[in-house]
């Protein structure tokens, strides 16, 4: 009886020593995670980086259509999200969730503010760690909640997944959306010292572009912009903060195209040394005018006497009617060395127009009373 006695004692001790280890290389695991790039240095990506906007990525739908077009997937949709016989989700969606933590805190928080949905569904036995975060908070605290346990960065996506696949999804083109989140590069410190995007929300100029959209039923519909790398939008739930412009949800490539800032020493003034008053920019001409006061300012006359009107000499000549004809008509010519009179018109005197404007000829009165035609012309009645 003794020696089962110690038997036990034995076991037990050894079980305590085991579990002591295994609490310990547990905590070694933890504090390794807790460094971003010591878990696994090639996974953790933030696509953020890539892009020079605030956008979660670069665009989702080029990628897609690049992808197609090589032959690498059957539609846009397929090369986006693809789910196999056995239930594997596989494509571009979740090719970012795995690698960026920000991205999936993003979309994680997006499903948890949804009324339908429980949140044990997404964050597992974690769930109650993050139900009273703050709604501006959440995003970034589940960012910093994977990095430091991949386990649970590996669950929620899970997670995720599974819920998302239980809808109905395609890729709709966007309209008439009026918020979004968006990620701000290097907002967000960790406390190894690093910072990396942060997660924010704004309201926005609606650009239109594609969206991958799901479908839940009751737990609502969830659209994710595709030229912005996955952003959520119409997040109604997360109020925006006051005073905050809207951001321009424009795609790259799109819109009007932003003008360069004019410069003053280009141009042909520029070439020709700044010496051509008739060009602009840099001249002393132009930006220093003379504004001496001349000793003496021209003055207008103090009278005016208007210049005699051309004599009329109508009265002289043939009395045609015009002038070239009563001008030359009459004047002598000499070709070679002999003599000629001038005739100018048909060589007949005419009676002066003015004359004829004074004193017109009488007009013929209407044919009547000559035998056959009899009465007055009336007009008709």
């Amino acid at each position: 009886m003794a020696n089962k006695k110690r038997i036990i004692g034995a076991a037990v001790a050894v079980i305590a020593v085991l579990a002591l280890m295994f609490a310990l290389l547990g905590g070694a695991i933890r504090s390794t995670l807790a460094d971003s790039s010591a878990g696994d240095p090639e996974r953790v990506h933030y696509y953020r980086n890539d892009i020079t906007i605030d956008n979660f990525g670069p665009d989702v739908y080029a990628e897609a259509k690049a992808k197609v077009e090589a032959g690498e997937a059957d539609s846009i949709l397929d090369a986006i999200w693809h789910v196999d016989e056995k239930g594997n989700v596989t494509g571009i969606f979740r090719d970012r969730m795995y690698r960026d933590p920000a991205l999936l805190g993003a979309i994680a928080t997006d499903l948890l503010n949804r009324e339908e949905i429980d949140g044990r569904l997404i964050l597992g036995n974690r769930y109650d760690e993050f139900k009273n975060v703050e709604i501006g908070e959440l995003a970034d605290k589940l960012h910093q909640a994977f990095l430091l346990d991949y386990g649970f960065w590996d669950s929620t996506l899970a997670n995720v997944l599974t819920y998302l696949k239980s809808g109905s999804v395609e890729v709709k083109e966007l309209d008439g959306y009026t918020s979004s989140m968006y990620q701000l590069k290097d907002a967000l410190l960790l406390n190894n010292g690093t910072y990396v995007p942060a997660v924010v929300v704004r309201n926005s100029d609606n650009a239109g572009g594609h969206a991958i959209v799901f479908n839940l039923g009751k737990a609502g519909v969830f659209k994710f912009r595709l030229e912005c790398g996955f952003q959520p939008v119409d997040v109604h739930y997360w109020p925006v903060p006051p005073d905050t412009p809207p951001e321009d949800d424009t795609p790259p490539g799109e819109g009007e195209p932003e003008l360069e800032p004019k410069d003053p020493d280009a141009g042909p003034q520029a070439q020709t040394g700044g010496k051509n008053p008739d060009y602009g920019g840099k001249n002393p001409q132009n930006e220093n005018p003379d504004t001496t006061v001349q000793e003496q300012e021209p003055q207008s006359p103090t009278s005016y006497t208007p210049p005699k009107p051309p004599v009329d000499d109508a009265s002289t000549g043939t009395q045609s009617g015009s002038q070239t004809v009563d001008r030359d008509n009459g004047k002598t010519e000499t070709h070679g060395g002999t003599d000629y009179t001038v005739v100018t018109g048909d060589g007949q005197n005419h009676t002066d127009l003015g004359q004829v404007q004074a004193d017109p000829p009488a007009v013929e009165q209407p044919v009547q009373d000559d035998g056959v035609n009899q009465g007055d012309i009336l007009p008709p009645e």
